[in-house]
């Protein structure tokens, strides 16, 4: 049977609410209203293929969350983004997307046992961030505050990807190093940085997703 037999039967959106109940929590990259918005079209959505490339993202990991051994429903989704990431016109430009997409795709591939593949994806992620100046900040920049937030926890999130913590590799638990990222976002967290005070909440840490 097809790894991804009935994947494509199943709406989209249960897999979009499972990534924000069970990856977002504790990889908070995106911000879930601006992203539900877009996904119902009632947002403009990012040009170019760094949409679909974050959207099948999101999708994969979602599918990764609920599924099970026997029938790997992610791998749907990523071979879907595949086809199109192959293109070159893909890179051409940068976005914040693209940027968001990429460091999904590292940490689902490691997750799914492909660490080269997953740290070559990182490895775009972070150039194509600093092309976009996501290591910087400027105060006279034109940009609305949820903007600024954003490009902070998707900078520091390629940060502490880039220094090996999602891999675990000189001793650290994940948890002590993203207790220290929390406490972090937690200092520079305000409700103005959100067009919906209600909706701010800064995830609470878990440890208890499959790796």
């Amino acid at each position: 049977m097809s790894p991804s037999f009935g994947v494509s039967d199943v709406p989209e959106g249960i897999f979009v609410d499972a990534y924000f109940s069970h990856y977002h929590t504790t990889y908070p990259f995106l911000h879930e209203p601006t992203f539900r918005a877009q996904f119902n079209g009632t947002h403009p959505r990012p040009e170019g293929y760094s949409w679909f490339m974050l959207l099948n993202t999101v999708l994969a990991l979602g599918a990764w969350c609920i599924g099970d051994d026997q029938f790997s429903m992610d791998d749907y989704f990523y071979q879907k983004l595949l086809r199109v990431s192959g293109e070159g016109s893909v890179f051409g430009t940068g976005n914040l997307a693209l940027v968001q997409a990429l460091l999904l795709l590292s940490n689902y591939t490691q997750k799914r046992n492909r660490p080269n593949t997953g740290w070559n994806y990182l490895g775009l992620a972070v150039r194509t961030a600093v092309s976009l100046g996501l290591h910087k900040e400027f105060s006279h920049w034109n940009i609305t505050p949820l903007q600024r937030e954003m490009r902070r926890r998707v900078w520091w999130g390629l940060f502490i990807f880039d220094s090996g913590a999602y891999a675990n590799p000189i001793g650290f638990t994940i948890y002590v190093i993203l207790s220290f990222w929390f406490l972090a976002l937690s200092l520079l967290g305000d409700r103005s940085y959100y067009h919906i005070p209600e909706l701010w909440t800064l995830p609470r840490l878990s440890i208890s997703m499959k790796r």
